[in-house]
């Protein structure tokens, strides 16, 4: 008897939660948000459900900092965590705080760096943020992983450890041209990197 009611309120629960997602289709978010109290209430073991349920709610109606803290507590749950990271990075993103975006988006890629253009979203995010160490620790970890070619891995390399070279030539100049013979090794004949290296070397002679 037990076993017959419980399979009856987990169907209750599925209904309601069907009815909620039907709701935010149709911006009935009154509807959606009382057919989600439903859902938390019969489907009460399964919380990733409710957490997925209410994220949809708050991202229709664009309640973005109740939102946060839903990817937030998603992000503590086994199952949704990668959909809690995915979340976070792109209200981040959405913020163009871009800090933050790249804390989530790295943790987002260690669940699953088979997401698709996560490696890609990633490199634009480290662009903004310009911590070059970072990207040669990602395109590293991608390589890895076989989700990008040898070129792709020597070509972005490269452009981290000709970034930094640019970074260093004002105070270091041997911590540049270390930085950039790396990026030479490589990326041989690139311009550009040559173009420093000249740059450096004339200075430094100069001085």
């Amino acid at each position: 008897m037990n076993y017959v009611k419980n399979v009856i309120k987990i169907e209750k629960g599925y209904h309601a939660f069907t009815e909620s997602m039907i709701a935010i289709s149709n911006k009935n978010f009154k509807k959606a948000f009382i057919e989600s109290k439903k859902v938390e209430k019969l489907l009460s073991n399964d919380k990733p459900i409710s957490l997925l349920l209410k994220s949809e709610i708050l991202k229709a109606q664009k309640k973005f900092s109740d939102l946060e803290q839903i990817y937030e507590n998603m992000t503590k749950n086994e199952t949704i965590s990668t959909l809690g990271y995915r979340g976070l990075m792109e209200l981040y993103l959405r913020n163009e705080d871009y800090h933050h975006a790249l804390l989530y988006g790295e943790k987002l890629f260690e669940n699953n760096p088979n997401i698709e253009k996560i490696y890609e979203t990633l490199v634009q995010v480290i662009g903004k943020t310009k911590n070059w160490q970072r990207l040669i620790n990602l395109t590293q970890k991608a390589l890895n992983h076989k989700i990008i070619s040898k070129n792709i891995f020597n070509e972005n390399t490269s452009i981290a450890y000709y970034e930094i070279a640019l970074i260093k030539k004002d105070n270091s100049i041997q911590e540049a041209l270390d930085f950039l013979n790396k990026a030479i090794k490589l990326r041989s004949n690139f311009i550009p990197y040559v173009i420093l290296l000249v740059n450096i070397l004339q200075n430094n002679n100069e001085t």
